[in-house]
């Protein structure tokens, strides 16, 4: 009988461990950087980010803190040992060739003390830099030190300009650190002048909680707090409650789910290929049966078979551990795309093979070779050559044969649940992706522009800029149409406006509802490609037609006045705690996807105020977005220029560019779900194939006999083939429970997925076993040409 390749299977099995222990070792880097490496953070556990709560009558809305809700919590609290407080801000630093944007943010004097973070070099704020006439230090990050200033150690107390005002260097933080808001400096806020401007909820406030009490103790108190504060002072608006979420929590986002699915998929695979090694080591062990009987006869043990079964098993198993260390090496720097949006990427956290990486993946190794081992072991004991001599030529113990046949069903159950999940996932997240998003990204030129305070003072001055530098712009070589937007959809949903509309009462907490909130330029939503559905745009020509008006989004006109013709003229009223004001709606244009959501609010309604009603609050700066051909850069730079040789652009490139950007995690996760269905899909279709190959072997002589007694060709091939999708089928019958629950776990987290996709189901079942007959075709056609007198002389 001729026997199965064994350096084939081998390899086989190698390639079919390297892949799981490859995606489960790249998995558990991920979730070591993110989720288990402790942060540069004194005491982790005990620092929260602090937020308010409105609530009332069942309902709650969450807000970030104002400055005046800061000032009064610190003072009142009983709770925390300390608290501090930031804000992002957009500096532009000049001094250089050229001016440079910088994102930074803009702290209290304690907040890095709070957190118990150390400058590599120089010092923090000390106490009282955060008062009015104090604030002119600067903490720069280590990326920026070494990036803008060479890595210069005499940088400090040297001199720099930011937004026209001298600022003296006094620290460097270590590498990697840029929180809040992936800050490459910091300065220290000027907590009166925050007082006296314009109120909103807009300061990250983390807070260390006093030793010996937990959050929900905390939150208590704080809530009791919060409630006589309510009272006590009515300038705090509806805020009567508490929220505190650790800080860990806090940056991670929603994260942790994300890592926790991949995780999931990667252990599947893990034991998809585990499944598959087993099923090709029982193979080479039936095959071996007769030189296993030799070595028992000439007096071999039961321990010096084990340890020949684990010096193989243990081979390949740390063969495939370190061809996976070095498939996981490739894969780490692209892994970081997964924190997408996440705080947890201003900490250095990111995946790398360490020591905790290696030895984890070794310990798996080694722990599927004792498994294999053992396997392997038991599959090799024989009674000696008594035995095998006893045994009909080609045929293998019911028990073996019900094993493989076994296995074989049980990695294509678990594949067809992992393909069907993944591909499911997938397939959301292209939707998310490559979907249609209000407006169109091809073609379009977007960057950043953030105003100094000592050129423009107010509103009025920027609006003026920007209207001066759009007309510019469209008069310009290669631009079809130019406009500028406070917030793009690339950046995030989370800028929000409360306004009230008559005949519609509002939640009685916190006493109106919120839209997504966008101060933009006559011609914006035409650039972005927006289609207006009713009415008209704000006017270039004549600014002054747009006073007290509002454009909509359909879904904005849809839930309260039905069509978007009907939206047309009526009023709403928007709320602030500096008053309200009355709103005209003017136009109705289509939704736009915002690539990241508020955490506050998930309403896709949204609103667009001309920027003649832009405030302090809400109109420091800009995007211009600019449609047309490749000259369009060159001249948005060269326009700039001539306005305002002090202003500097930041993130100049392609809309679909800082998508990319925006939407990593989701594009990375498609990815890695995506190669996870695919190794799948691999690894059953090698273990079916081995064990047809390995079964149409043993019975060559059966098929050698059949064909002499005048059995056609296809016959014999239709049989090997029908087994293997009997297998397919069985798999699929098999793995169609564990689908729906994975799907059940799954909608949980991507929406939409769920009964309506019965059809992909039903459509990748279909194929999975199509590709189980695939499989066995090359074995089935080496089988109808079996010579039936070469059959029975290899006996």
């Amino acid at each position: 009988m001729s026997r199965v390749s064994r350096p084939g299977i081998s390899v086989a099995a190698w390639l079919a461990l390297t892949l799981g222990i490859a995606l489960n070792t790249t998995t558990f880097s991920t979730l070591e950087g993110f989720l288990m490496r402790p942060l540069p953070i004194h005491e982790l556990d005990s620092v929260v980010r602090v937020r308010e709560v409105a609530r009332g009558n069942g309902a709650e809305q969450v807000f970030s803190m104002s400055p005046l809700s800061f000032v009064s919590w610190r003072e009142h609290n009983q709770v925390f040992d300390d608290m501090a407080a930031a804000t992002a801000q957009a500096l532009t630093l000049t001094g250089g060739a050229e001016p440079l944007r910088v994102a930074g943010a803009s702290v209290s004097a304690n907040f890095f003390d709070l957190l118990g973070v150390h400058p590599a070099l120089g010092r923090t704020f000390a106490e009282g830099e955060d008062r009015s006439g104090e604030n002119n230090v600067a903490v720069l990050s280590h990326r920026l030190w070494q990036r803008h200033f060479g890595g210069d150690p005499g940088l400090l107390g040297r001199t720099t300009i930011l937004d026209g005002r001298p600022h003296t260097i006094v620290g460097i933080m270590p590498r990697g650190f840029s929180h809040p808001y992936d800050a490459e400096l910091w300065t220290p806020f000027d907590i009166d002048a925050l007082l006296r401007g314009p109120s909103g909820n807009y300061l990250y406030v983390p807070a260390r909680l006093r030793s010996g009490l937990d959050i929900a103790a905390a939150q208590d108190e704080l809530d009791r707090m919060a409630g006589v504060l309510h009272v006590e002072l009515p300038q705090l608006g509806a805020t009567n409650a508490s929220r505190l979420t650790p800080l860990r929590d806090e940056v991670l986002g929603t994260l942790r789910p994300v890592l926790y699915v991949l995780l999931g998929g990667s252990l599947l695979v893990l034991l998809l290929a585990v499944i598959n090694v087993g099923n090709l080591l029982l193979t080479r062990s039936f095959s071996e049966r007769h030189e296993t009987a030799v070595r028992i006869a000439l007096g071999a043990g039961r321990s010096h078979l084990f340890r020949r079964a684990l010096l193989r098993s243990g081979t390949v198993a740390v063969g495939a551990w370190l061809a996976g260390l070095g498939v996981c090496l490739l894969s780490m720097e692209p892994m970081l795309g997964l924190a997408g949006a996440s705080s947890i990427n201003e900490f250095d956290v990111a995946p790398r093979v360490n020591a905790a990486t290696a030895g984890y993946a070794l310990a798996v190794a080694l722990a599927i070779a004792l498994a294999l081992a053992l396997l392997d072991g038991r599959a090799s004991r024989v009674d000696g050559p008594v035995q095998i001599g006893r045994e009909k030529c080609g045929s293998m113990p019911v028990r073996l044969r019900r094993t493989l046949v076994g296995l074989v069903a049980a990695q294509f159950a678990l594949s067809f649940a992992l393909v069907g999940a993944t591909v499911l996932v997938a397939t959301g997240y292209s939707d998310l992706v490559d979907g249609d998003l209000g407006y169109e990204p091809a073609g379009l030129l977007a960057a950043d522009l953030a105003f100094s305070l000592e050129a423009y003072p107010d509103p009025a001055s920027r609006a003026a800029f920007v209207n001066r530098t759009l007309e510019a712009l469209r008069a310009s070589p290669g631009v079809l149409a130019a406009g500028a937007s406070t917030v793009t959809p690339d950046a995030s949903g989370s800028w929000g406006a409360g306004f009230v509309v008559p005949g519609y009462e509002p939640p009685a907490v916190p006493g109106f509802e919120l839209t997504h909130h966008r101060v933009a330029s006559a011609g914006y939503l035409s650039a972005l490609g927006t289609p207006l559905l009713a009415g008209r745009d704000f006017d270039h020509v004549n600014p002054s037609r747009d006073a007290g008006s509002v454009v909509i989004s359909r879904h904005f006109a849809e839930q309260y006045w039905g069509t978007p013709h009907d939206a047309l003229g009526r009023t709403m009223t928007r709320v602030t705690r500096a008053g309200t004001v009355d709103l005209t709606v003017v136009g109705v244009v289509g939704d736009v996807v915002e690539a990241e959501q508020s955490s506050s609010f998930d309403v896709p309604r949204a609103w667009y105020l001309p920027l003649a009603m832009g405030t302090d609050y809400d109109f420091s700066g800009v995007t211009l977005v600019v449609r047309g051909g490749s000259e369009a850069a060159a001249s948005l730079r060269q326009v700039i220029q001539r306005m305002d040789r002090n202003l500097a652009l930041h993130l100049l490139s392609p809309m679909t560019e800082r998508l990319a950007g925006t939407y990593s995690r989701e594009r990375w996760s498609r990815f890695m779900f995506g190669l996870f269905g695919l190794t799948a899909c691999v690894i059953a279709v090698v273990g079916l194939y081995s064990a047809m190959n390995f079964i149409t072997t043993l019975r060559r002589r059966e098929f050698g006999i059949r064909m002499a007694l005048g059995a056609q060709p296809a016959s014999i091939a239709g049989g090997i083939v029908f087994q293997a999708l009997a297998v397919g089928i069985i798999g699929v019958a098999v793995g169609l429970p564990l689908l729906m629950g994975m799907i059940a776990l799954l909608q949980s987290y991507f929406a939409g997925m769920g009964p309506s996709d019965a059809a992909s189901v039903a459509w990748m079942a279909i194929v999975l076993c199509a590709v189980a007959a695939a499989a066995a075709l090359p074995p089935a056609l080496r089988a109808a040409h079996v010579a039936p007198m070469q059959a029975l002389a290899e006996e």
